[in-house]
């Protein structure tokens, strides 16, 4: 709850930044994809400096992925959060950084061309996986698996995005 009123019923009733955006603002926009990011990438970082070197890189993912599932279907708000996507950016920052900040560039460049939040979630979420691919150094299958489970369940969540999209009624963010 931002400025006394609630998020979910303003604008499309998501609570993520671009909705935020829309209805509060860059300030409060901010502070919400840093949340957002955080939320992912917390998690992470914390258990690999904080716990056993043999928990795995594949107990890492499966915490990466609880974050992004408990993000997406939140309890706190009757299993309707986000739609993952920065989430999954602060996931992919602390597992695997280069084709995150590489997602997140492909990101910028489909924002700004087309000014629309979804086109450029839905366009980064499909070159992930790819980027995870062929990443130096990735040498985990469990990463390119999850990345591209990841990448579908993104498209999920924007599946209203993408019915707009192909209609041409899907809105700018500003």
């Amino acid at each position: 709850v931002f400025y006394g009123k609630d998020l979910r019923n303003l604008g499309s009733g998501n609570l993520g930044a671009t909705n935020t955006l829309r209805n509060f603002g860059k300030r409060a926009a901010f502070v919400v994809l840093l949340v957002d990011i955080g939320k992912g990438w917390f998690p992470i970082w914390y258990l690999s400096g904080n716990v056993e070197a043999s928990i795995g890189n594949t107990w890492l993912i499966a915490c990466g992925f609880s974050c992004i599932l408990g993000h997406i279907c939140s309890c706190w708000v009757r299993f309707k959060g986000g739609k993952g996507v920065a989430t999954s950016c602060g996931v992919f920052l602390a597992l695997t950084p280069a084709p995150a900040v590489a997602a997140f560039i492909v990101w910028l460049v489909t924002f700004s061309l087309s000014k629309t939040a979804s086109i450029a979630s839905v366009v980064a979420s499909i070159v992930f996986p790819i980027l995870v691919y062929f990443a130096p150094g990735t040498t985990n299958p469990n990463l390119i698996w999850i990345s591209t489970v990841l990448s579908i369940l993104i498209l999920w969540t924007h599946r209203g995005n993408i019915a707009r999209m192909i209609q041409g009624t899907e809105k700018q963010v500003l």
